[in-house]
C-alpha cells in the first residue's frame, strides 16, 4: 500500500519522492518562522500562487538542512522512482490520450 500511495504521489508530477519530502519540509519549516515569503505560504491569489509553483524557484541565503530518513534514501523503490519520476507521468499519460484524445 505504502509503495502504491507513493507512486500515485509522484504520477501529481511535481517531483519524486525524495523531492517532495524535501519541499514539503521546507514548506514546514518555512510557515513556523516568524516571517514566511508568500512563496511558500500560499498568501497571494490564486493565479500569482500558481505562477510561482509552476514556474520559479525559491533560493534562500541560509536554507535549513534536511536529512532524509535512511529507509527511504536507501531504498531502491524510491531511488527508482525519484530518478525517473518525470518518465512515470508518460506512463499513464499515453493511455489516457489514447483512450480519450486531448479534450
Amino acid at each position: 500500500m505504502e509503495y502504491l500511495f507513493v507512486y500515485l504521489g509522484v504520477l501529481v508530477g511535481m517531483a519524486g519522492p525524495i523531492g517532495m519530502l524535501l519541499q514539503h519540509d521546507l514548506r514546514d519549516w518555512a510557515q513556523r518562522q516568524k516571517k514566511c515569503h508568500d512563496f511558500l505560504l500560499h498568501g497571494s491569489n490564486i493565479v500569482k500562487d500558481g505562477w510561482w509553483q509552476l514556474n520559479c524557484d525559491l533560493k534562500l541565503k541560509y536554507p535549513p538542512e534536511f536529512t532524509i530518513e535512511d529507509e527511504v534514501s536507501n531504498n531502491s523503490f524510491y531511488l527508482f522512482i525519484e530518478r525517473y519520476w518525470l518518465l512515470q507521468q508518460i506512463v499513464i499519460a499515453i493511455p489516457l490520450y489514447l483512450l480519450g484524445g486531448i479534450p
